[in-house]
């Protein structure tokens, strides 16, 4: 049985925010050389406010926290939450905790464990908390908080999925990075995904920022999950209409043809697993 507050979160209905001012210490979701996400998936209705007073999100005041510097006082919000399903956040927390010293930055970073089912309870205890800046979401609930959010920057919007969480004045605001660090990762790889085509191991909230970033020039995006529907989810909110779902069984074929292969699952985190043979 869900608590009110619970409950509260699974009736919110995020607005979508096309240009949320936010301080670049704390996400690089406002940076402004991200590459934007394709613009065929935003519908213009969607920037408007909700009829729920509950959802709208104020612009930060010269009073408010979030108006403050990126250095946070003693008074200020001192903990970024970090929210995964197994517990094994600490390496992430150790290079927040490394990031927050050499800013001069007086908060920590505290790894929380929780299940999907305790997932939007967290939700609703981090925005009653001042002391939380927000929060950097991990697998399995990147595509759930994109659902229980007071609000959507553009690439969490097209995407549906949220990595990092920023807490303003009241509302929780989220946000998409890993469209940024994969289109990178590919520029500096020196890949042009112009023509080409792509198979994408996975269907949670990394499958999706990779198929945004790769959807506009790829010739061919082919999704392949345990889960098929959860593929054809993905397929179907990003416009995906050249590859497009793939069971399991098809990956000995897809992996001679794909000219790009992107594991977005959690296979391989433990430094010595691997999905199929190199060879």
């Amino acid at each position: 049985v869900r608590s009110s507050a619970a409950s509260d979160v699974y009736k919110r209905q995020p607005i979508y925010i096309p240009d949320f001012p936010l301080d670049p210490l704390r996400t690089r979701a406002s940076n402004p050389s991200m590459p934007p996400s394709n613009p065929r998936t935003r519908a213009t209705s969607s920037t408007s406010r909700t009829p729920r007073a509950t959802t709208i999100t104020p612009r930060p005041t010269t009073s408010s926290p979030a108006s403050s510097s990126s250095t946070a006082s003693s008074k200020g919000p001192t903990k970024l939450l970090l929210l995964g399903g197994d517990g094994d956040g600490e390496p992430a927390a150790s290079l927040f905790n490394a990031g927050f010293a050499a800013a001069g930055i007086a908060a920590a970073c505290e790894v929380r464990a929780v299940t999907p089912a305790e997932f939007p309870e967290a939700i609703a205890a981090m925005r009653s908390d001042d002391g939380v800046l927000g929060a950097a979401v991990m697998m399995p609930h990147t595509v759930a908080a994109s659902r229980l959010l007071d609000g959507l920057g553009p690439e969490a919007q097209a995407i549906k999925a949220v990595n990092t969480i920023s807490h303003r004045a009241g509302a929780l605001i989220g946000w998409n990075t890993d469209r940024c660090g994969f289109a990178q990762a590919l520029d500096e790889a020196g890949f042009l995904a112009k023509g080409r085509s792509a198979l994408v191991l996975g269907a949670g909230g990394a499958a999706r920022a990779s198929v945004d970033a790769l959807r506009e020039t790829a010739a061919k995006i082919w999704v392949t999950s345990p889960d098929l529907d959860e593929a054809r989810a993905v397929c179907r909110d990003l416009d995906v209409t050249s590859g497009g779902p793939a069971p399991l069984g098809s990956l000995s074929l897809l992996v001679r043809k794909a000219e790009l292969i992107v594991n977005a699952t959690p296979v391989g985190t433990d430094g010595q697993s691997v999905l199929f043979p190199v060879e």
